[in-house]
C-alpha cells in the first residue's frame, strides 16, 4: 500500500474511545504523514499503536506521538478530542482535529486539553481505600507488574495493590501511571516488582523475576491478591528469571 493510501483517520463511528496520533514513515521513500487512529475495542493506548501496525504492515515505521481520547456523537454530527495517554503523553489535539475534519467536513469538531484530568481526578481523589481494586492487570500476556502499598494520607489505613502492563515499558511506568489514577489523597509506594505470564486460555498466572530498578516483589504476596481476582486459575510464581 503506498503512504497516500494510508487513511489519515481511521475512527470509531460512535462512542467515546481512547486515541493515538502517529508518525507514518515510508521505509523506502523516507516519505511521512501524521494520521488519527481510535477504537473502542481497545483497552489501551498501546493496543491501538499494536492494531495499526498489523494494519499497515513492515514497509511502514510507526511512532506514536501521544494519545487522548475522543467522543464521537454521530447523531450529533460532533466530534470532542481531549485528554491524554498515561503511557504516550497528550497529543497534539489541534493536528488531531485538522486531520479528522478532513474526513468529517459537515462536523463540529473541538478539543480540549483538560476534560479527561479533571473528570479523573474529582472521581479517584474522592475514592476510598476500600474501592481500590487489588488487582488490575493485563487480561492476557507477558508484562511487567509491581507490587504498591497504598497507604490513605487522612486515616493512615494502608492495603497492597498488584499492577501489570504490556504497554509499560519499565516497572516505573506502571508506578507513575498508578499515582496518577488513584490521586493524591494516598501515598503510594513500590515494595518491589517482577514479570506476570497470563494465560486465560489456560486460566493460569505465572509471577517470577524482579524489577532492577525495585528489586524483587514478594509473589508469594502477589499471589495471594491475584488469587482473589482469579480464584478459578493456578496461579504459581518464581524467584528465578528475569
Amino acid at each position: 500500500m503506498p503512504l497516500v493510501d494510508v487513511p489519515d483517520a481511521n475512527i470509531d463511528p460512535d462512542g467515546v474511545f481512547k486515541y493515538i496520533l502517529i508518525k507514518v514513515t515510508e521505509k523506502a521513500s523516507k516519505e511521512e504523514k501524521l494520521i488519527v487512529r481510535g477504537y473502542a475495542r481497545c483497552a489501551y493506548h498501546g493496543d491501538v499503536l499494536d492494531e495499526t501496525e498489523k494494519e499497515l504492515g513492515p514497509d511502514y515505521e510507526l511512532l506514536c506521538l501521544g494519545g487522548g481520547r475522543i467522543k464521537h456523537e454521530s447523531k450529533n454530527h460532533t466530534i470532542l478530542v481531549y485528554g491524554y495517554s498515561q503511557g504516550y503523553g497528550p497529543a497534539n489535539h489541534q493536528k488531531s482535529v485538522d486531520i479528522l475534519k478532513k474526513k468529517y467536513p459537515d462536523y463540529k469538531i473541538t478539543f480540549s486539553n483538560e476534560g479527561w484530568i479533571l473528570s479523573a481526578s474529582n472521581i479517584l481523589h474522592s475514592m476510598s481505600l476500600e474501592n481500590i481494586p487489588d488487582v488490575d492487570i493485563d487480561p492476557e500476556g507477558l508484562f511487567k507488574y509491581i507490587m504498591i502499598k497504598v497507604t490513605s494520607k487522612s486515616t493512615g489505613n494502608e492495603k497492597w495493590i498488584v499492577r501489570g502492563y504490556k504497554h509499560c515499558k519499565w516497572h516505573k511506568n506502571i508506578f507513575e501511571q498508578t499515582e496518577k489514577e488513584i490521586g493524591s489523597s494516598f501515598s503510594l509506594k513500590c515494595v518491589g516488582g517482577g514479570r506476570i505470564n497470563h494465560e486465560p486460555q489456560k486460566k493460569s498466572l505465572l509471577v517470577y523475576g524482579y524489577s532492577q530498578r525495585y528489586g524483587p516483589a514478594k509473589h508469594e504476596q502477589a499471589v495471594n491478591l491475584l488469587q482473589k481476582k482469579y480464584p478459578e486459575y493456578k496461579i504459581t510464581y518464581s524467584y528465578d528469571g528475569y
